[in-house]
């Protein structure tokens, strides 16, 4: 009996990974729609991709919340009594071919999430650059630049009336 529960396990945690694996990549198509919408400054586009993304990251929690379960269920059988399981722990107890599926699934999981990791590092670059553009912009346009540039009357003299130059010094 303990070996067909540990097939049945062993099955559920595949499925698991597999349906995890399935969010990921599906998480990092959000993500690169995100991106995309940073870049053509998008704001409804990014409201609707950070959406789809707070539900995507949610069913992946709640994956991650079974996957658990299931993980701690087979380190169980499989004797592994430590309070934190991983798939490395759980292929050292395993059957050649079980650490074979295993270990493809926790491979190809860290590719999708080193994908998602830089995704999410380009878009954070993308925000803070997009940021300090919008604060260059309102910066020159209401004058709180610290650099003043000349100004001149009508009769090509330096005036030097003006503390700083902004948009509405422009007098035609």
């Amino acid at each position: 009996m303990t070996n067909t529960n540990t097939k049945t396990f062993y099955k559920q945690l595949d499925a698991l990974l597999s349906v995890e694996k399935k969010k990921y990549l599906e998480l990092k198509t959000i993500l690169v729609e995100k991106q995309n919408a940073i870049v053509q400054n998008n704001l409804k586009e990014l409201q609707d991709s950070i959406i789809s993304e707070q539900d995507m990251l949610q069913e992946i929690a709640e994956l991650a919340t079974k996957r658990d379960a299931v993980s701690h269920e087979l380190a169980a059988l499989l004797g592994i009594r430590d309070r934190r399981i991983t798939l490395t722990k759980i292929m050292t107890r395993s059957s050649e071919e079980n650490k074979e599926r295993l270990e493809k699934r926790k491979s190809d999981l860290k590719s999708i999430l080193k994908g998602i990791d830089i995704i999410n590092k380009e878009n954070s670059k993308l925000l803070e650059f997009s940021i300090h553009n919008i604060h260059e912009l309102v910066s020159q346009i209401m004058g709180f630049n610290k650099i003043s540039p000349s100004m001149y009357n009508l009769s090509g003299k330096k005036d030097d009336s003006h503390n700083q130059a902004n948009i509405f010094n422009i007098k035609i």
